[in-house]
């Protein structure tokens, strides 16, 4: 925003008489406007630059934002970015919990699948454990296959724990296609999460860019006054700004 300037400035001279010079001509007072004590000091300049309240701290907002979003644009007063970036955080996260309450539920339902199509005794196994039942149709088979590998290490004890026979092909299929499917919906919160972090980081950004802005404008606008006196010669010069 270009600021444009406004200025007055009064003379202020001990006497009868008081000229002003302005734009158009000049301004006569056949009268004193103010009588001027000749006491020797110095120059006063009063500073009344923005105080710190006006301007909002940019690395406070950066960080509110970043821990959650949109409360840097709040702190600075941008309460539009706000709503935005709130909505999208708690999206974000209802989405996060909708997917682990979905992935627990299906991992429930194939383990109890397996347990009543497969006969296992007990549903306290490992994840690998639950992909291998869904590959062979019974334990001998997985034995078999890995005996032949000369993967000895990846034996399952033929007891019976760690006993699965499945009483069709087909719900052994089923099965497998219902647990790689849960497993891609686990495999959403990486993308989910991913989200959420973007969106802490794009608000922390803006609330960033808006408190420079904020923090800008607060220079630009506003009224500056400054003060001249020589007690010496008894004038006096009041200078008034404003920037708009």
């Amino acid at each position: 925003m270009r600021g444009k300037s406004i200025i007055i400035l009064l003379l202020l001279v001990t006497g009868s008489c008081l000229t002003a010079q302005t734009a158009g001509g000049q301004i006569h007072f056949s009268r004193a406007v103010l009588a001027v004590e000749k006491t020797p000091g110095p120059e006063i300049v009063p500073d009344v630059s923005p105080s710190p309240e006006e301007t909002k701290s940019v690395t406070k907002a950066f960080f509110l934002s970043l821990l959650l979003p949109g409360t840097g644009e709040a702190y600075v007063g941008e309460t539009g970015y706000t709503k935005v970036f709130m909505s999208i955080e708690l999206a974000g996260w209802g989405l996060f919990i909708a997917n682990r309450i979905n992935v627990n539920k299906r991992e429930e339902d194939y383990k109890n699948y397996a347990a009543e199509h497969a006969g296992l005794s007990s549903q306290d196994r490992t994840d690998q454990y639950w992909i291998d039942i869904g590959k062979y149709d019974d334990i001998y088979l997985f034995n078999e296959q890995r005996r032949r590998d000369r993967d000895i290490e990846a034996l399952y004890p033929e007891s019976r724990n760690y006993q699965w026979q499945w009483d069709n092909h087909a719900n052994r299929l089923y099965y497998d296609g219902y647990r790689i499917e849960t497993r891609q919906i686990d495999e959403n919160k990486i993308y989910i999460v991913g989200g959420i972090i973007l969106n802490h980081v794009v608000s922390a950004i803006n609330a960033l860019r808006v408190a420079r802005t904020h923090n800008r404008e607060i220079e630009e606008l506003g009224w500056r006054f400054d003060f001249d006196y020589n007690p010496y010669a008894g004038v006096a010069a009041l200078s008034v700004q404003a920037a708009f």
